[in-house]
C-alpha cells in the first residue's frame, strides 16, 4: 500500500495522521494525566475528561468504532479516564481503557470499558475490570458506602 494511503491511530495522541509523521506530530510517550498504578511492563493512567478534553473525547471515538451502544463523545468533562497500557522504551501503547462519571447520582462506578482488539483474549478486560472494583471499594471506604462493581 502505498504511505499516504497507511493512517494508523497514534498511541498515546488517539489521533488519526499518516504513519510516516507519527514521531513528528505525536511526541507523546504515555497518555496525559497521573499514572496510578504500575507492574512490570503494565501502568494505569487516569486521566480527567476537564483537563484533557480532545483525549476524553478521542477516547470515546475511538469506542465508538468497536461499540455499538456508545453514545458520548462530547460531554466528557464529568468523567474519569483509566487507561491501561503496555510500556516499552518506546513508551505507552494503550491497550484499553474504562471510563466512570466524577459525581454519579445513580452511585454507577463504570460507564465503558473497551478493551483493544489485537489486544483481546489476553486477560486485559478482566484487569480493567477488577480494576475498576478495586476503585469502587477504595471510595465506597473513603465515603463510607457499601460497593459493587457497577454501583457503590
Amino acid at each position: 500500500m502505498k504511505e499516504s494511503v497507511l493512517n494508523s491511530i497514534a498511541d498515546v495522541g488517539l489521533k488519526m495522521i499518516i504513519w510516516r509523521s507519527i514521531s513528528r506530530k505525536c511526541d507523546l510517550k504515555y497518555p496525559p494525566g497521573d499514572e496510578i498504578y504500575r507492574s512490570g511492563t503494565l501502568s494505569m493512567f487516569e486521566v480527567d475528561g476537564k483537563k484533557n478534553k480532545v483525549y476524553g473525547q478521542n477516547l470515546c471515538y475511538l469506542a465508538k468504532f468497536f461499540l455499538d451502544l456508545k453514545t458520548l463523545y462530547y460531554d466528557v468533562d464529568l468523567f474519569l479516564f483509566y487507561v491501561l497500557c503496555e510500556c516499552d522504551d518506546r513508551g505507552c501503547h494503550m491497550v484499553g481503557y474504562f471510563s466512570k462519571e466524577k459525581h454519579s447520582e445513580e452511585s454507577y462506578n463504570l460507564a465503558c470499558i473497551l478493551t483493544l482488539p489485537p489486544y483481546q483474549r489476553k486477560g486485559y478486560r478482566k484487569f480493567l475490570i477488577a480494576f475498576c472494583e478495586l476503585c469502587a471499594l477504595l471510595l465506597s471506604m473513603v465515603q463510607k458506602k457499601k460497593a459493587s462493581p457497577l454501583m457503590s
